[in-house]
């Protein structure tokens, strides 16, 4: 999975662009599809880290639906999250660096285009961040899946 989300974190961190790419096996079968996800992401210097955990995705049996599959995932992993706090404009102050663990519940929709390709339609995920107190990351995130056969 290749794919871009806008990270929403307080202050000064409010609406970074993220990339992110990962990596996830699923038992494909019509109704429900058991995997596991791994996710590396990052924006340069401000946002980096890892997500690992369980999915299930669902995908109905009709003909018509069969190319949509809804997903859920439940994410932990360590991020580090690093920025120059604001002091007015007067000068520079080093930049601040936090480390903890981030956990995501996390639902999707994708989309099957062809035979090696699937389009992350959408995908959304909440979660916290224990390395900065009240710190409750977002995501909004679309993307393209290749499959490996």
């Amino acid at each position: 999975m290749l794919g871009g989300a806008i990270e929403d974190a307080p202050p000064p961190h409010t609406g970074y662009p993220v990339g992110a790419i990962g990596l996830y096996a699923q038992w494909n079968r019509y109704g429900l599809c058991p995997g596991l996800d791994l996710r590396i992401q990052g924006n340069g210097s401000h946002l980096h880290g890892y997500l690992v955990g369980p999915r299930v995705a669902y995908q109905p049996r009709s003909e018509k639906l069969r190319p949509f599959r809804l997903y859920a995932e439940g994410l932990f992993g360590k991020n580090e999250i690093s920025y120059s706090p604001d002091n007015g404009g007067l000068y520079t102050l080093p930049a601040k660096e936090h480390v903890g663990v981030t956990r995501s519940i996390v639902f999707g929709l994708d989309l099957h285009v062809t035979a090696p390709f699937d389009w992350r339609v959408l995908e959304f995920s909440k979660g916290d961040f224990t390395g900065l107190p009240g710190s409750y990351p977002q995501t909004l995130q679309t993307g393209i899946l290749f499959h490996f056969p």
